[in-house]
């Protein structure tokens, strides 16, 4: 088998889906919690029928909190994950990085140079 052989079998044993398996994400579900929120959008993204039986619950959470949400859409290739990357980077609290001059952050428009709509909710 040799050593690469049990890397990949150990891999293959290792590769399985798990969004199915819901296990009171739903109900852990808050603003913080990155991995109950991680996992409900893989489950809805994969699981639709799974994600069905508990987006009710999601839903009256949702109205019920005030964290902010930030949709963000656009065509393939149109720069959605550079923008978060950029958006994520200029806000974190632990770094210290700045927009650069050629960042589209830093124009006067203030517009990105992606042609994509950027919605928020307070």
């Amino acid at each position: 088998m040799g050593l690469q052989g049990m890397i990949n079998d150990m891999l293959e044993k290792a590769d399985f889906d798990l969004s199915a398996q819901v296990n009171g994400e739903a109900k852990k579900l808050t603003p913080n919690n990155w991995p109950a929120i991680a996992k409900l959008i893989s489950t809805a993204e994969n699981h639709p029928d799974v994600f069905a039986k508990i987006a009710d619950e999601i839903h009256k959470k949702a109205e019920a909190s005030k964290a902010p949400v930030l949709c963000i859409t656009g065509t393939g290739g149109a720069g959605k994950s550079s923008m978060v990357d950029e958006l994520i980077a200029v806000s974190s609290s632990t770094s210290p990085r700045r927009p650069s001059a050629s960042s589209p952050w830093t124009r006067a428009s203030a517009r990105p140079v992606a042609r994509c709509w950027v919605t928020a909710s307070v």
